[in-house]
């Protein structure tokens, strides 16, 4: 089973202690990889504590799901 994060970096950056407990519940009930979804793009490169954080709450495997919605020119 796969947790499909939407909106994981903006909800981070709004409270990411409940960021954090949404990935670790996921795991609980039977996820078997976090996926963390930058949905309105333009977090990415801004997300790196994020990942860190989740890399060391959750045990299973953790992907990123990124979106380029911004104008990077």
């Amino acid at each position: 089973m796969l947790f499909d994060a939407e909106h994981y970096f903006d909800g981070y950056k709004a409270n990411p202690d409940y960021a954090l407990e949404t990935a670790v519940a996921a795991e609980k009930a039977g996820a078997e990889c976090i996926v963390l979804c930058d949905t309105n793009g333009g977090s990415l490169l801004k997300s790196g504590s994020g990942v860190r954080a989740t890399l060391k709450k959750v045990a299973n495997p953790v992907g990123i799901h990124a979106h380029n919605d911004g104008n990077w020119r």
